[in-house]
């Protein structure tokens, strides 16, 4: 028997989850890509690990799985 593991991506993006969840089957088809749309709290920091670690608290929080988050930053090293 082939084990499948679920593991929920919050993302309110279809495109981005569809995107994904393609990507995910190609790498490992046991795992089922589930999507749940909820809106995360933005944090705010310069420190993208924290940024990351508080929206996946977040959302634990609220779905108690295993589960992805996706977040993006613009970060400029050198400015006059």
């Amino acid at each position: 028997t082939i084990m499948e593991k679920h593991i929920t991506f919050v993302t309110t993006n279809c495109d981005k989850f569809e995107e994904v969840k393609r990507w995910m089957h190609q790498i490992e088809p046991k795992i089922i890509l589930e999507q749940a749309s909820i809106e995360l709290p933005e944090y705010q920091s310069l420190d993208a690990h924290e940024v990351a670690i508080g929206k996946a608290k977040a959302a634990w929080d609220l779905l108690k799985n295993p589960l992805l988050i996706d977040d993006g930053g613009v970060y400029i090293e050198l400015y006059n």
